[in-house]
């Protein structure tokens, strides 16, 4: 279903960075879980850093992976006194390949990279915050809550709700609102079951859920636009916890039927009279 989705293909076909931030921004979600439950593999590491370097090299904030991955570390490696050294060393090895990747291929950065590529991120957050508020003041969003609140509204209430969910081969308009409607409770089943998991401290729930939250928080600094394209890389996490929800409703009816109609025919084979 993701490769189907209509966001994801209607990005994928325009001529913008966005589906060349979104390709390498996947690639590095992928090193990382196999880095993170593969222990620790260094070429995985090495895989995550080339892929964290091209995401941020299409758009500056695909840095926010390296906050991901340190996260992420922390919440699944057992780290002690002994091995504090290799885990940093891992985050700071991520760190200074992705720079590097950043910087080589931006020649703008050479003379003084860090200067740099501060100012570069200032540049674009004013073109957006002033030249794109004036040009497209009804897609501009000004606040933290805004932001948040829109990519919310945009995946389960609003307008834009089947053109963020729907199969790019299924027509907008067709019947299918009923489906639409069970996304919400899908996913909220999902969250539940992913938030129950991280307090029972299972590793691979809390970093999804923390990886999500992590970058919704960022992108609550940053989103300064409505647009579609901006929420793309989004869709994977969406599609795993509705996933994740029906996986739970279904786990949740085999465990009522093994604990209640195998037992009742368990006892009622046992409160059969026997033949002598």
């Amino acid at each position: 279903m993701y490769g189907f989705n209509n966001l994801v293909v209607n990005v994928g076909l325009m001529a913008h960075a966005d589906a060349l931030f979104h390709f390498s921004f996947n690639g590095a979600l992928l090193f990382l879980v196999l880095y993170l439950f593969k222990k620790n593999n260094f070429l995985l590491l090495l895989g995550f850093a080339i892929f964290t370097g091209l995401c941020a090299s299409t758009k500056i904030n695909g840095f926010m992976l390296l906050i991901v991955f340190a996260f992420s570390l922390v919440i699944t490696a057992d780290i002690t006194r002994k091995n504090f050294k290799k885990y940093a060393s891992h985050m700071l090895i991520a760190g200074i390949i992705s720079l590097c990747i950043f910087i080589l291929l931006n020649p703008f950065t050479y003379s003084s990279p860090i200067n740099k590529i501060v100012s570069m991120a200032q540049w674009r957050i004013a073109i957006a915050t002033e030249g794109q508020r004036d040009l497209y003041p009804e897609s501009f969003l000004s606040s933290k809550s805004e932001r948040i609140s829109k990519i919310v509204e945009n995946f389960y209430f609003g307008e834009k709700m089947k053109d963020y969910n729907r199969l790019v081969f299924v027509e907008k308009n067709s019947n299918f609102s009923l489906w639409y409607i069970h996304l919400i409770y899908f996913s909220l089943i999902g969250y539940i079951r992913l938030a129950y998991g991280t307090y029972k401290r299972n590793r691979y729930e809390a970093v999804l859920l923390s990886a999500f939250l992590i970058i919704i928080v960022i992108m609550s600094y940053y989103l300064l636009l409505d647009w579609g394209r901006y929420y793309v890389h989004l869709i994977l996490f969406f599609l795993l916890f509705q996933f994740i929800g029906i996986s739970s409703i279904f786990d949740g009816i085999i465990f009522y039927y093994r604990q209640n109609i195998m037992n009742k025919s368990h006892n009622y084979v046992k409160s059969r009279p026997t033949r002598e």
